[in-house]
């Protein structure tokens, strides 16, 4: 983890005081340009996640609602799918994944996240995950996603046959910085 919060301040600090130095006083804080509070995800792992890290490919399906753009009253949810490839363990994962969104008018954010920060708060999983719209509606926002993994599986079930499946709540937030 301690590697991901490193890599995390590379990439921020830059943007941070670039930023700062092109953008006025009353927006450097970051601007939201939408913030889907609600939603849920589902999620497949091949092969199943187990006790031995190995490199998993992931894919699945999800719905943001509750969404509010405040610019385009219009948008209020998105439909996603996402898929990846990373090196996961049922105690470490790292999986970079492209989310494809189409959002209710039909337009698409291709959104490419990083491997995420996995924290586990009482049987549960939480991860958030940071990455950029690489492409289409919102291009070059960042990207914040948060679902907390509800049905987080006991060693048992990742001593034998693994874990093939996960959902959860989901959250997004999509900034401009500058």
């Amino acid at each position: 983890m301690g590697g991901f919060v490193a890599a995390l301040a590379c990439v921020t600090a830059p943007a941070t005081a670039l930023a700062e130095s092109q953008v006025p006083q009353e927006l450097q804080a970051g601007f939201s340009l939408v913030e889907c509070v609600m939603g849920s995800q589902n999620q497949r792992y091949t092969p199943p996640i187990n006790l031995a890290s190995q490199e998993v490919y992931v894919s699945g399906t999800g719905q943001y609602s509750s969404c509010i753009d405040l610019m385009n009253q219009n948008i209020n949810y998105g439909n996603f799918t996402l898929e990846g490839l990373g090196s996961a363990s049922c105690v470490l994962a790292s999986i970079p994944t492209r989310n494809v969104v189409t959002w209710n008018d039909g337009s698409q954010s291709i959104i490419e996240f990083v491997g995420g920060l996995d924290v586990k708060p009482l049987g549960q999983s939480v991860v958030t995950t940071l990455g950029r719209v690489a492409s289409g509606r919102y291009e070059n926002a960042l990207a914040i996603k948060t679902i907390v993994l509800t049905n987080i599986p006991g060693i048992p079930q990742c001593l034998s046959s693994g874990v093939e499946f996960s959902s959860g709540p989901v959250s997004l937030t999509l900034l401009r910085l500058f």
